[in-house]
């Protein structure tokens, strides 16, 4: 992550820029969101899909951000037609050899924007502050009595908030081991 962090910052990606990812993987999806949460980059989860769903939400998400930054696969950005609106993307960015700058975690800040899935409308961002993760993570690990001899595993997509905080931020947090499998995999 903070090597990826050190190549957003050389492509101009740096603190408070929202960066919206579509990404499959959940390793490679892992080491963006950190990569976020390290150098302060709001951190935009977007669902992949080639239908005309994942598509039409993708650009109303995009319309509704400032100056949002994509990073994802080519065949996302091209088929969502984002080459047509004022939106920079990142296509096959590698991980510098060097490591980013960790910016100062401000914790009423923004660490996550969570988009609603749009199915009723304009999908509906909702901001997640670093100190509102930690809050919900605690919680999580004190509800479910998490202990150092619990393994996760999880197929539920990282683009949902379950999927992120509860299994995988969950297990982070309490320092104990975790497998993501891809979502398509499990189905």
């Amino acid at each position: 992550a903070y090597t990826l962090l050190q190549s957003l910052e050389a492509a101009g990606v740096h603190s408070g820029t929202e960066l919206v990812f579509q990404i499959d993987d959940p390793r490679s999806f892992v080491i963006v969101f950190w990569a976020c949460q390290i150098g302060g980059i709001v951190a935009v989860p977007v669902a992949t899909g080639s239908g005309e769903y994942h598509k039409d939400k993708l650009l109303r998400i995009l319309q509704t951000l400032r100056a949002p930054v994509v990073i994802s696969d080519a065949d996302v950005v091209t088929q969502a037609g984002i080459n047509m609106l004022d939106v920079r993307t990142l296509l096959g960015i590698e991980c510098a050899i060097e490591r980013g700058i960790k910016h100062k975690t401000n914790e009423q800040g923004i660490a996550l924007l969570q988009f609603s899935s749009g199915s009723t409308g304009t999908p509906k961002g909702v901001i997640v502050s670093p100190e509102g993760i930690g809050v919900n993570v605690v919680d999580m690990i004190e509800r479910l009595n998490v202990t150092a001899d619990d393994k996760y595993l999880s197929w539920m997509p990282l683009t949902h908030d379950f999927g992120i905080m509860g299994m995988h931020m969950v297990p982070i947090y309490a320092a104990i081991p975790h497998i993501i499998l891809p979502t398509a995999l499990f189905v």
